[in-house]
């Protein structure tokens, strides 16, 4: 079954039928990897890249929540011919400033 979107006509011509893009979202976290094997729907790849961005926004946040440690984490997204055509990477880092130890640190000193 083909997916379509109808194109609003303001001047009372009929709508056309426009085919709707479908997007893979392949999942790379470290050095594991997941194929989307169903894909998504969305008008443009502007869309489907925001879509992702979002989604690695949610993702980190549930890491910080739940582990110390971020991996690199990116949607590869591929159209329905199979071929990627832009990826997306989201990288956190968190690192000690020269001179600080990793010790927890003493009570505060006034």
């Amino acid at each position: 079954m083909e997916r379509v979107a109808l194109e609003v006509a303001w001047d009372n011509t009929p709508a056309k039928e426009l085919p709707v893009p479908r997007y893979f979202f392949d999942l790379f976290e470290d050095e594991q990897s997941t194929r989307d094997q169903v894909g998504s729907d969305f008008p443009d790849l502007e869309a489907a890249t925001a879509d992702a961005a979002r989604a690695l926004v949610e993702y980190a946040r549930d890491m910080v929540t739940h582990a110390g440690n971020i991996v690199p984490v990116a949607f590869h997204i591929r159209n329905e011919a199979g071929v990627t055509v832009i990826n997306v990477k989201l990288e956190l880092s968190a690192r000690l400033a020269p001179g600080i130890g990793t010790a927890a640190p003493g009570p505060l000193q006034h």
